[in-house]
């Protein structure tokens, strides 16, 4: 993608053809700190929406790391100029050989106009093997050494040619450092690395591209000390062999040194490229910003935002050295934050300087809102919502199945948005689950793929302690998003086994699964679910055992589930959710009449889903919401793909929303889209909350007796927009009230009106969306009775109307 990317950026350039236009200008200044990736990255977005941006570099030229940091052979300047000129067009200022400097050098700018400031200073003061003397021939930090390989290449190469090079690191900058030593003429690169080749943090392509060249990657050896001759020149390096023991913050293994392993490396020149921090004095400058221990600044990974208004922050100042491109995503993250922050500042300021709307023009008043909010994703609203006492940043989660085995694909789905998951349904190990092989079979309707999925996956079949660790892991490096472990005992003693563990892990809450339908275990899953004794029973075990909230997910395979849901909260349930697949039959194999899918000659009725029975997961939800003795939370599963499907499960009482085979179809990036678009229409209705969406359906959902049959209406045909193929005129006639005649030589269709049943078929077939709709009719109107076909006829019928005994 980022190669196909940069040849349309050039095709683009050679044609002269000119991204963005330039915006309407708007008062409010930023200023932004570096001119690196993140740097770069937050001016243009702003500047995009008429900001006026000053970028302040510390450096002669503009470009941070890229212009400074990476090596000409990986990054051409003429690249970067063309990147500048645009940005420069956009209206952006560049000031450099300006740093900022002195005690709260940040926050003046505030004070001296700038709305807001975003820190990307980056990370340039090397870190070093050993304190003292740094006067050294043949000693080179990965900083000062790449910069030299960018601007004086021709005199490194007599200091570098023909010399044993030693590049202490694991990083890619250290990567860069061996590539660009061997270019220089080193006679030999080592690569020194105090762990393995899988722990280090350089991307595999870069590692195989330094062995190719022909660099050679002493491992788990630890350096200790420079060894210098006479004239303090480089001779050797002090190494300690090292063992990988326990691991340690960063999930690698520790490295441990091997006692009386030391030994010397004879070498010519010493790279150190063992990381970078900041400069000693860039924390003065925002003295107010909160640090991590590593005098990293601290902020909030949504928007960006420092421990001090209007202070925003991004690049490797907040994470450490890192990525470009997770650079550039910091810069477009505060970009949309601080457009947020002052849209949100001028509406004050609009309502500070405005009068309110006197009763004769209301309606035509219009705060101002924030710019631009669907382009940057910049949203008043609050996805946010509470469950059962536990706050979820959005309600959107990975249900209990294939979706969410594993903590590897759960963080995939975090990083993308999804504000929490119920994990894959664990069991004890006391009995071994084997999956059907194949276990799923896909129902497709004409074009449409995947109307509906057929599955006989069951519970986990990973280890307990796997999938505990897995949560263990999920917590620690997601603390925000909430994990709920699903569980299957087939015991009092399992159940509460399970949940005791789970919640020792680090679960948030926990759900039962009462409901699989196609377990070969006997006595779980539905089979409990339909035993309604069993679900207060097994509910309640859970209960006296845990201090979190406890979800019972109930089985659909039943004809009213507000009864078992009412035994799951006699047990104490805090909430319910629903609904697990519906037990079906997909499709039959018309070669060989097996039903699918088909393991090895036999099939099985077993749990259908997508979005073919939302229908039913709505009226389950709706049922239980509308139930004055249930009043529990309600979280909603089923046939979810869109924004709209959510919603519709929100109207109806759900809380939260939980999706799988939306994610089979399309996987998890579908939640961008489900964010964005419940985001624009809690917007447009004037909603804040999504707590103010929950239920809003209930009142108007009533029994059909509620109807009201005296007012009738028919449809009404908009024929300018008609294309003549007849198929309403047909429907018509087979399937509803024959109130379409057809005219042959218009080929439109004309309605009989007083033999139209509204019943709407023709609207769902008619291939022209609007075409035909509902007009009511005034209370005098009245439909024609359907005429018999022969009146002779009724002196032969058998009939006389029924009498009432009284």
């Amino acid at each position: 993608i980022g190669k196909i990317q940069r040849f349309l950026i050039e095709h683009s350039w050679e044609r002269g053809f000119k991204f963005f236009e330039n915006p309407e200008k708007r008062v409010d200044k930023v200023a932004v700190i570096g001119s690196g990736p993140a740097g770069l990255s937050c001016a243009s977005e702003l500047a995009r929406e008429g900001f006026q941006v000053t970028v302040f570099e510390a450096c002669p030229e503009p470009g941070g790391v890229i212009r400074y940091g990476v090596p000409p052979y990986r990054f051409d300047r003429n690249f970067l100029k063309h990147e500048l000129d645009d940005v420069t067009a956009m209206g952006v200022e560049f000031k450099c050989n300006s740093r900022i400097e002195g005690r709260e050098g940040a926050e003046k700018l505030l004070k001296q106009g700038y709305r807001a400031v975003f820190l990307a200073p980056g990370l340039w003061e090397a870190v070093q093997l050993k304190s003292g003397e740094r006067d050294i021939k043949g000693l080179y930090n990965s900083v000062d050494y790449l910069v030299k390989v960018r601007e004086d290449f021709q005199e490194l190469i007599k200091e570098i040619q023909g010399k044993t090079v030693a590049v202490i690191g694991g990083g890619s900058v250290a990567m860069d450092c061996v590539e660009s030593a061997l270019k220089l003429g080193a006679k030999d690169v080592y690569l020194v690395y105090r762990r393995s080749y899988a722990q280090m943090s350089a991307e595999q392509d870069e590692r195989l591209t330094c062995l190719n060249h022909g660099a050679h990657f002493l491992l788990l050896n630890q350096p200790v000390d420079f060894i210098t001759d006479g004239d303090n020149s480089i001779k050797g390096l002090k190494l300690l062999r090292t063992n990988l023991g326990e691991p340690d913050e960063s999930g690698r293994r520790r490295p441990v040194e091997i006692e009386g392993s030391e030994w010397i490396l004879d070498i010519d020149v010493v790279i150190e490229a063992i990381g970078n921090k900041a400069l000693e004095d860039s924390p003065a400058w925002y003295p107010n910003v909160e640090l991590d221990k590593k005098k990293l600044i601290k902020v909030d990974t949504e928007t960006g935002a420092t421990s001090v208004k209007g202070i925003f922050a991004g690049g490797d100042i907040i994470r450490g050295p890192a990525l470009v491109v997770e650079a550039v995503q910091d810069g477009k993250v505060a970009a949309k934050a601080i457009n947020k922050y002052l849209g949100e500042y001028e509406d004050d300021m609009s309502r500070q300087n405005t009068a309110r709307p006197s009763a004769a023009s209301k309606g035509t008043y219009k705060e101002k809102p924030c710019y631009n909010r669907k382009v940057l994703g910049c949203y008043s609203t609050d996805l946010s919502i509470d469950f059962c006492g536990i706050k979820f940043k959005n309600p959107f989660l990975l249900s209990s199945s294939p979706v969410s085995n594993s903590a590897e694909m759960v963080a995939r789905s975090f990083e993308v948005g999804w504000g929490g998951v119920v994990y894959k349904t664990l069991g004890s190990d006391r009995i071994h689950i084997i999956h059907p092989s194949p276990r799923m079979n896909a129902y497709h309707y004409g074009s449409k793929k995947l109307v509906g999925l057929q599955n006989v996956e069951q519970i986990t079949d990973r280890t307990l302690k796997d999938n505990l660790l897995d949560i263990l892991y999920l917590k620690k490096k997601y603390p925000e998003h909430i994990v709920i472990a699903s569980l299957m005992g087939f015991s009092n003693e399992e159940w509460a086994y399970l949940a005791k563990v789970s919640e020792d892990n680090g679960a948030d809450m926990l759900e039962l699964n009462f409901s699989c339908p196609h377990m070969t275990v006997e006595g779980s899953g539905a089979k409990v679910g339909q035993v309604f004794h069993l679900i207060e029973k097994f509910t309640s075990t859970v209960k006296r055992v845990v201090s979190i909230p406890v979800i019972a997910k109930m089985t659909p395979n039943i004809t009213d589930m507000t009864e078992p849901a009412i035994y799951a909260k006699r047990g104490d349930a805090d909430a319910i959710s629903a609904i697990n697949t519906v037990a079906g039959i997909s499709e039959i194999g018309l070669d060989d009449w097996v039903p699918k899918p088909n393991v090895f000659g036999v099939g099985a009725p077993s749990g259908y889903s997508g979005p073919a029975v939302k229908p039913i997961g709505l009226r389950f939800i709706a049922e239980m919401a509308a139930c004055e003795d249930l009043r529990l939370p309600l979280s909603g599963i089923g046939g979810i793909e869109t924004w709209i499907d959510a919603l519709e499960y929100l109207l109806v009482g759900a809380s939260t929303i939980q999706v799988t085979t939306g994610i089979i179809h399309y996987g998890y990036r579908i939640v961008e889209d489900m964010i964005e678009g419940l985001s624009d229409y809690m917007e447009e209705r004037g909603v804040s909350t999504v707590k103010e969406l929950v239920g809003k359906a209930l009142p108007n959902l009533k029994e059909t007796d509620h109807f009201d049959l005296e007012r009738q209406g028919i449809t009404q045909y908009n024929l300018d927009i008609c294309i003549g193929c007849g198929q309403c005129y047909i429907i018509c006639n087979d399937a509803a009230g024959q109130a379409i005649e057809w005219d042959y030589e218009k080929r439109r269709p004309k309605l009989i009106e007083d033999k139209c049943l509204s019943c709407m078929i023709c609207s769902f077939i008619c291939p022209v969306p609007g075409l035909i709709t509902f007009k009511e009719m005034p209370k005098d109107w009245k439909r024609r009775q359907t005429a018999v076909m022969d009146k002779d006829l009724e002196k032969d019928l058998k009939y006389e109307p029924f009498k009432a005994n009284t």
